[in-house]
């Protein structure tokens, strides 16, 4: 059906409301955010670059997006690689802060 469709597209034959309806009609169609997609291997280089940027190799703060940390190597990974440097970790706002040192950390009201 899908080849028949898209033979009729290229031939001009069809509408932009013919293609929606098409598409919306076909059984099993499934739309999957790219943000919603773990990599099970996850991304190393990925994690290694955040690691490796001046503000994390002098003890100070990077942050990214909860999104992007999910969609590159997932949350428990990411989790891990900074309980493993001995970082501090906190989560406020879609956003993932990471207080790089190991110091002792207090939090003031």
């Amino acid at each position: 059906m899908l080849r028949f469709f898209w033979m009729r597209c290229i031939g001009g034959c069809c509408s932009l409301n013919e293609i929606f309806t098409t598409f919306g009609n076909l059984a099993g169609m499934q739309i999957i955010h790219a943000a919603t997609v773990r990599h099970p291997k996850g991304n190393p280089s990925w994690c290694a670059r955040i690691f490796d940027a001046k503000a994390a190799r002098t003890g100070g703060i990077v942050h990214r997006a909860v999104r992007d940390v999910e969609r590159e190597i997932g949350r428990p990974a990411f989790v891990q690689e900074v309980g493993r440097r001995g970082f501090h970790l906190v989560e406020c706002g879609g956003q993932f802060i990471v207080i790089c040192n190991a110091g002792n950390m207090i939090v003031h009201t």
